[in-house]
């Protein structure tokens, strides 16, 4: 019989009808869009971690990419004694706007965009 380490980790939802949300993703244009997205978002400690987890049916008919990222740092000393800080965020991106550019995207609460090096 063959035992194996099961890795839990805590993921907490982006808060509902907040940029990110599931009720209110971020709209890129395409894959390029979310990636070039996705790497300028930063918390106070840095650029976010990110990783595919999975495409979902979105409210407005197109699917939607979900992905894991970095959670924010906490707001003060007192949040994060009291507060458990998740291992990952999950974020919602939906890829079908051409119209959309990463530059003016909104960020989710706790995260801002840092411009990507030229």
């Amino acid at each position: 019989m063959a035992f194996g380490v099961v890795y839990c980790r805590t993921v907490e939802p982006i808060a509902p009808h907040s940029p990110g949300s599931v009720q209110n993703p971020i709209r890129l244009n395409g894959f390029q869009g979310q990636r070039e997205y996705l790497e300028s978002l930063h918390t106070e400690s840095g650029p976010v971690n990110f990783e595919f987890e999975k495409t979902v049916p979105g409210y407005d008919n197109h699917w939607l990419d979900v992905y894991l990222i970095s959670p924010p740092e906490p707001g003060s000393e007192l949040e994060a004694a009291l507060e458990e800080t998740p291992d990952a965020v999950r974020i919602y991106l939906d890829g079908y706007h051409p119209e959309s550019s990463a530059r003016s995207a909104p960020v989710p609460p706790g995260y801002f965009r840092k411009p990507p090096s030229q």
